[in-house]
């Protein structure tokens, strides 16, 4: 299951090839036309529609492999009904990452067509028919990236939120470390769309619009995307690790109600000992983390408050410069 990839038809150990050799050439043809025709450079700007449209296809098909990865080392504790775990995997994965289905086709066109409106209703900046052409293209190319990107971030977080729902079989006294691993796989989504937002930023600032209206709106949707889509892995996470925490905790309670009966009701001193390793066993299992925060937790956290930092400072300064 090759997410890009599934659009054209071309193998996943080829893409690491065929993409940067396409952003290559798309910005050697780009500079010929605009040196031929004597127009201004916008370097940061074109470097970026260039890197964009080269290295998003081996990043979510890098993220697709990691996702997968970390499924299957779930795998031993979600109880799939009806159904092999891998098929169940495969279908989930087609939803998320393929240009599939009905709802990836709709999302990613409803958004290229309105980011593209977005740029023909502000004009284009070049003084040549070629140049704008082949500029409108590359923006075109890399508005259909973020509409993929769009549906592959609602995918995303609808598949965690039925999830987490799903039962587990998970052995007693024990916080599997996949369910961690779960949360740092949709830390490093935000932490990739984190990136990709604060380039595009500056792109946008540096670019001949200048931050217009039309941009800004733009902007601040997609800084939306890490944020929301940290926090709601970040909840939904904890709601998995409390219910199997609870799941403990409800064996231990029982298992102490058993013990305490043979002390009480039958008056059996000798299950005292057994009583208190009960007690210090649900001790224990009552000390077992709920929440997936750590070290990367936090850095991720404080990225994605940056990147909505650096939105509201750029669109402050568009606003005050003259």
């Amino acid at each position: 299951m090759n997410p890009i990839v599934n659009i054209f038809p071309l193998k996943q150990r080829k893409a690491c090839y065929y993409w940067p050799l396409l952003g290559l050439v798309s910005f050697a043809v780009g500079e010929f036309l605009l040196l031929s025709y004597g127009e201004k450079h916008f370097w940061y700007l074109e470097i970026f529609v260039v890197l964009s449209n080269s290295t998003l296809p081996l990043l979510f098909i890098y993220l697709e492999n990691t996702f997968r990865k970390t499924m299957l080392s779930l795998s031993e504790f979600i109880l799939v009904e009806d159904e092999d775990f891998t098929t169940w995997l495969n279908e989930k994965e087609r939803n998320i990452f393929t240009f599939d289905t009905f709802r990836s086709k709709a999302i990613t066109i409803m958004v290229t067509v309105l980011a593209t409106g977005t740029i023909l209703l502000m004009g284009m900046p070049m003084e040549h028919m070629v140049s704008n052409i082949i500029g409108f293209l590359a923006l075109v190319f890399l508005a259909f990236f973020g509409g993929y990107g769009a549906n592959f971030f609602l995918a995303q977080l609808i598949f965690l939120n039925e999830l987490v729902k799903m039962p587990f079989r998970v052995p007693f006294f024990r916080m599997p470390q996949p369910v961690l691993r779960l949360q740092s796989y949709y830390s490093l989504s935000a932490l990739v769309m984190t990136i990709i937002y604060s380039g595009l930023v500056l792109a946008a600032w540096l670019s001949p619009y200048q931050l217009a209206p039309g941009l800004l709106l733009w902007l601040g949707i997609l800084g939306l995307y890490p944020l929301v889509t940290f926090c709601w892995s970040m909840i939904k996470v904890h709601s998995l690790m409390r219910r199997i925490k609870q799941s403990h905790l409800d064996k231990a309670y029982e298992q102490l109600h058993l013990v305490f009966a043979q002390v009480t009701d039958e008056k059996n001193l000798d299950a005292i000992p057994y009583v208190v390793g009960t007690m210090d066993i649900k001790t224990k299992v009552q000390a077992m983390p709920e929440w997936p925060i750590n070290v990367s937790g936090v850095a991720t956290i404080l990225l994605t408050a940056a990147s909505a930092v650096v939105q509201i400072t750029v669109s402050v300064i568009n606003i005050v410069s003259p």
